[in-house]
């Protein structure tokens, strides 16, 4: 059963990193875009895998510690449920 867990804290982390390199990818190609729908759409697209991103290294954070969140709302209550695992920094910023 450790094997697993640590498995899904892998994926999570994994997942995590692709989000991320996308958001940076995308943010970079807003930040040289000139054409006003291809400039918000690429914002939108960052904002997305940014915030994926973050679910994602909250779910490995979740994992862990042998939990899981099925959906925003519970990952919401659950956070606040085990706040020890996490900095209040990132309990304020979610």
């Amino acid at each position: 059963m450790f094997n697993m867990l640590n498995m899904e804290e892998k994926v999570h982390l994994l997942v995590a990193k692709l989000h991320f390199e996308i958001a940076e990818a995308k943010n970079s190609e807003y930040e040289q875009e000139k054409e006003q729908d291809k400039h918000t759409a690429l914002r939108v697209v960052a904002a997305q895998n940014y915030f994926y991103s973050a679910i994602n290294i909250i779910e490995s954070i979740f994992a862990k510690q042998e939990e899981h969140s099925f959906n925003h709302e519970n990952r919401m209550s659950k956070i606040h449920e085990k706040r020890n695992f996490f900095s209040e920094d990132i309990i304020n910023l979610y």
